[in-house]
């Protein structure tokens, strides 16, 4: 039941105008959240053909798109590298082994992830005079994995509406190509390496940050009906 005391008329005209913010403003809020979509890839040698995955596309009736960001994460395993010393002093050496994986999507930033198995050690002298990569003058990574992550958004009006569905269960693709990693760094020593290709793999993953879309919450609907109910009560009280 709503009670009222007496009052003026600028009085309950200001009342009234407050209760009028406060519901509309309890009634039409709007949440922020995120829905995720992931695919995974390989396992695939290194060197392969490029290939695509897909992934779905915003809905829009969750509410209004206000955000896009994609996630290549790749591993590698299986490679090698070996690196044989053809100086005259010894030295530390560091080696590394992997893929460079590139992921395009539609109107954003080419992600890049470089996943390398990594090693390091240190060499004698040369000392039998040709690389035959064996021996204290050699030195190399031949198991191991690596993983790495690369992330790109965008939240232009043109990716918007490249990555919102005008068609039920609408895809993007995303296109993957990779080439084989590797580095080699030393203190003194010097000489050739020798690499075999391994395989990597990962996952694509894309999430869309929204608004959803504004329901009345229960609080808004009280103060609805309180504003309603004053309504009703002043105009009793007017009649009167």
């Amino acid at each position: 039941m709503c009670q009222f005391t007496q009052t003026t008329p600028k009085y309950r005209q200001i009342m009234k105008a407050r209760i009028l913010l406060i519901a509309l403003a309890s009634a039409g809020l709007s949440s922020a959240a995120i829905v995720t979509y992931n695919v995974n890839y390989g396992p695939t040698s290194i060197g392969a053909a490029d290939f695509t995955v897909s992934l779905p596309k915003f809905d829009p009736s969750l509410g209004a798109l206000t955000g896009v960001s994609i996630v290549l994460d790749a591993s590698t395993s299986g490679s090698t590298i070996v690196f044989d010393n053809e100086a005259n002093v010894g030295g530390s050496v560091t080696l590394s082994v992997g893929t460079t994986v590139t992921a395009t999507a539609p109107l954003i930033t080419a992600l890049v992830a470089v996943p390398l198995q990594i090693g390091s050690g240190t060499v004698t002298a040369d000392n039998d005079g040709a690389p035959d990569f064996i021996g204290t003058d050699s030195i190399g990574v031949t198991t191991g994995s690596g993983s790495v992550s690369n992330t790109q958004t965008g939240s232009s009006g043109p990716i918007l509406a490249a990555y919102t569905a005008t068609l039920p269960l609408e895809t993007f693709d995303v296109t993957i190509n990779n080439l084989i990693a590797e580095s080699f760094s030393s203190s003194g020593a010097y000489g050739p390496t020798q690499t075999t290709s391994g395989i990597f793999e990962g996952e694509v993953t894309v999430h869309y940050s929204y608004e959803l879309t504004s329901v009345p919450e229960p609080s808004g609907l009280l103060s609805l009906g309180c504003l309603i109910g004053s309504g009703v009560c002043l105009r009793f009280r007017r009649k009167r």
